[in-house]
């Protein structure tokens, strides 16, 4: 008889992390498992679909940002199993759903780990991986056009007054060159230090502060980036949500968010993808993965982890600064080689994630 692995899953804005769901299910039963999915955003249909599961003997529950946990006292043949939860952004994001629980915490960068390793949290580095289906036939050197870079807008000046106001400490060090990122600033703040206490402590109000200051950091240098192109007259292709007319720059070519599926095909027919980290720094990102796996160079700035990790790989084109960027671009002569390809295939989907979490 297969064992039962209960997956909490729900309604998420992007459609890569449907895609992340259908890899490890898919993972998942290769290994053996019977996948018991419950669908949290189906409020019509979840009594019984938890009525249900109350028939099986669970072997460990599975879910993503901490989906499910609340739901736990009331599943008695549920609590006593292991429950491992994939973090897809900073544990900051989905802290107050799993703070002192005894969830295992999967997380995409190491950096993350040593996050939430110093809140005393089970926790386990699980980057991003490839789900993979019938690919699409991939398009050949001449047919390859553009730059894509898949990125929604941030707006940095949203959330900076609610900083200014509640955080000065926060709006002072950012304001710093050296900070770039919220692993950055958790650092400045004394987080993660051997021996020191954190210079503010985590409860609803600063956890929010923090979630503030991170969507902040990234609209600053994703704005940075797509107007250091324009102004190299770099031209790009740049997809995802909130590219109103009024925030556009016309050397680039703006287009809505599209299905995960129809995003790969652009990814396969694209000449590079330009890639920038949403603040991972020791991390795999799926903006990483897929164009190898579709056979596309990735453009991505200079990274001691990713350089360390993608060594002699010439699917990975690592950049200084723009102007590097730029002299990359104006010499390149690309050869769409297996590479990157057969890494992905051979070391990056989601059935090697688990092969070290499970056996």
């Amino acid at each position: 008889m297969q064992r039962k692995v209960l997956f909490f899953s729900g309604s998420f804005q992007y459609g890569v992390a449907d895609n992340f769901i259908q890899g490890l299910i898919q993972a998942l039963n290769a290994y053996h498992y019977d996948v018991i999915k419950i669908d949290l955003s189906n409020k019509a249909e979840l009594k019984q679909q938890l009525s249900a599961v109350m028939e099986y003997e669970i072997a460990f529950t599975f879910s993503l940002n901490a989906l499910g946990n609340d739901l736990l006292p009331y599943l008695a043949k549920v609590r006593a199993a292991p429950f491992y939860t994939l973090l897809l952004d900073h544990p900051l994001h989905s802290l107050q759903r799993f703070f002192g629980t005894h969830m295992t915490l999967l997380c995409v960068d190491l950096q993350h780990v040593r996050f939430a390793l110093a809140l005393s949290m089970q926790a386990h580095f699980f980057p991003h991986a490839v789900t993979v289906d019938d690919l699409e036939p991939r398009a050949n050197a001449s047919a390859r056009q553009g730059i894509l870079f898949p990125a929604s807008y941030f707006d940095p000046n949203h959330h900076w007054p609610a900083i200014q106001q509640y955080f000065p400490l926060a709006a002072g060090l950012m304001q710093q060159n050296s900070i770039d990122n919220i692993t950055e600033l958790l650092l400045e703040l004394d987080f993660m230090q051997t021996n020191k206490a954190p210079r503010i402590a985590l409860d609803k109000h600063s956890i929010t502060l923090l979630v503030y200051c991170d969507l902040y950091l990234r609209g600053r240098k994703r704005n940075q980036l797509i107007t250091q192109c324009a102004e190299a007259g770099i031209s790009l292709n740049i997809i995802g949500n909130g590219w109103i007319p009024e925030r556009q720059i016309a050397v680039h070519q703006y287009l809505p968010a599209e299905n995960f599926t129809v995003l790969q095909q652009r990814i396969a027919n694209s000449r590079y993808v330009l890639h920038q980290a949403p603040g991972f720094t020791h991390a795999l990102h799926e903006r990483l993965l897929y164009p190898l796996l579709h056979n596309t160079p990735v453009l991505t700035q200079d990274n001691t982890f990713l350089q360390q990790y993608f060594s002699n790989n010439n699917s990975i084109c690592f950049y200084r600064d723009v102007n590097h960027l730029k002299a990359i671009l104006d010499s390149a002569n690309e050869v769409y080689d297996e590479q990157g390809r057969q890494l992905a295939l051979q070391k990056e989907q989601w059935l090697h994630r688990l092969q070290h979490l499970l056996l």
